[in-house]
C-alpha cells in the first residue's frame, strides 16, 4: 500500500514537471509570436514613416547649406612652414567635426540622401621654396613687371620666353608647386598660361596665349597680372608663413595687410605668426591685427594649431550664422 502511494507520488511530480515545460514553452512561443508581431509592425511603421523623416534630413541640410553658402570656405596662402598640405587637412577636419559630425552621421545612414553631405571647404594656396615677394606676386599682391621687350605670338600653341622682374628690378623666381600651378597671367591685355622655361637663360619662363590673335609687342616695364589667386578672393583667409623670411616687421605686415585687402571680404580672417612671445614682431602684429592675430611656437602641430585657428574663429563669432543653423537643424531631426 506504501509503495503504490509512492509510485502514485512520483506520477503525479512527474506529470506536473511536464505541464510546468509545457506552459514554459508555450509562454516562450507566445513571447516570441509577440516579439514577431511586433517587430513586423514596427518594420512596417519605418517603412512608412522612412521617406517623411529622409525629408525631414533633406530639408533641413539645405538650410545649413545656404547658411554655408553665406558664409563661403576657407584659403590657406601659406609657405612651406604650412606642412605640404597637412595645415589646411588639419583646419578642414577640426571645423567640419565640430561643426557637423552629428548630423552627417546620420546623413550616411540614408543613402539615397548622401548628397546632403555637409562640408566647409578648405583651399590650400602653400607654395613651397619661394621667398615672400615671390608668394606675394603669385597671389596677385605684389606688381610684377615683364623685364626684357618681346613679342607674342598669333597662335596659342606658340610659347615665348620672357622675364620678369619686381618694381625694384629684382628677378622673381616662380617654382612649379605642387598645390599651385603658375597659372593664367594678363600681359598687354592678352590672357596667358605661364610655365617654367626650358631655356639655359636663367629666370626665364614660357608664356603661351589662351586664344589665337593679332602679334603684340610688349616693352620692357609692361605690368603681368597674377589671376592665380583669383578663385580663393571670396574664401576667408587664414596666413600662416612660418618661415618669416622678411626684410623688415614693417614689410612683413604689409604683405599681410595687402592679401586681406585682396579679399573681397576684408573683414573676416586668421593671421598665424610663429615668433617668441612679446618679441618685436609679434607686439607689431597684435597691435595691428588684433584678435584676428594668433601667436605660435608650434613647429609641426597642426593638430593643435588648427584647433586654436578655429576656436578663434568661433570667438570672433564667424560661424555664427552656420552654428545657428546647425543647431536648429539638428533639433528639428532629433528632436531635442
Amino acid at each position: 500500500m506504501e509503495r503504490r502511494f509512492s509510485i502514485g507520488r512520483i506520477i503525479i511530480s512527474v506529470i506536473a514537471v511536464l505541464l510546468v515545460i509545457i506552459f514554459v514553452f508555450m509562454l516562450y512561443s507566445d513571447n516570441n509570436l509577440q516579439s514577431f508581431i511586433s517587430q513586423t509592425s514596427q518594420t512596417a511603421f519605418s517603412n512608412a514613416d522612412q521617406q517623411q523623416y529622409e525629408q525631414l534630413i533633406t530639408n533641413n541640410t539645405k538650410k545649413v547649406q545656404a547658411s554655408i553658402k553665406d558664409f563661403g570656405s576657407i584659403v590657406l596662402y601659406g609657405d612651406n612652414y604650412s606642412g605640404n598640405g597637412t595645415l589646411a587637412n588639419e583646419i578642414y577636419k577640426r571645423i567640419n567635426n565640430e561643426l557637423f559630425e552629428k548630423l552627417n552621421a546620420e546623413v550616411k545612414r540614408y543613402p539615397r540622401i548622401i548628397g546632403q553631405f555637409l562640408e566647409i571647404p578648405v583651399h590650400n594656396f602653400e607654395v613651397h621654396n619661394e621667398s615672400l615677394d615671390t608668394i606675394m606676386t603669385r597671389i596677385g599682391t605684389e606688381t610684377v613687371f615683364v623685364a626684357k621687350d618681346f613679342v607674342i605670338p598669333s597662335k596659342s600653341n606658340e610659347g615665348v620666353d620672357i622675364y620678369l622682374k619686381t618694381v625694384s628690378g629684382n628677378p622673381i623666381d616662380l617654382s612649379v608647386q605642387s598645390y599651385t600651378s603658375l597659372g593664367k597671367v594678363t600681359i598687354g591685355g592678352v590672357v596667358g598660361k605661364l610655365s617654367r622655361s626650358h631655356s639655359e637663360e636663367s629666370g626665364a619662363y614660357i608664356f603661351k596665349r589662351v586664344t589665337n590673335g593679332d602679334e603684340i609687342n610688349i616693352m620692357s616695364g609692361s605690368i603681368v597680372s597674377f589671376a592665380t589667386s583669383e578663385q580663393y578672393r571670396e574664401c576667408l583667409p587664414v596666413i600662416f608663413f612660418g618661415n618669416n623670411n622678411y626684410s623688415s616687421v614693417d614689410r612683413f605686415i604689409k604683405y599681410h595687410s595687402d592679401i586681406i585687402k585682396h579679399q573681397l571680404n576684408s573683414d573676416k580672417y586668421i593671421i598665424v605668426c610663429r615668433t617668441p612671445a612679446n618679441s618685436e614682431l609679434d607686439i607689431a602684429m597684435d597691435k595691428k591685427f588684433g584678435s584676428n592675430y594668433i601667436r605660435t611656437d608650434e613647429e609641426g602641430n597642426y593638430t593643435e594649431l588648427s584647433e586654436k585657428i578655429y576656436f578663434r574663429m568661433k570667438t570672433l563669432k564667424y560661424f555664427e550664422t552656420v552654428s545657428d543653423s546647425v543647431l536648429k537643424a539638428e533639433k528639428r531631426i532629433f528632436g531635442n
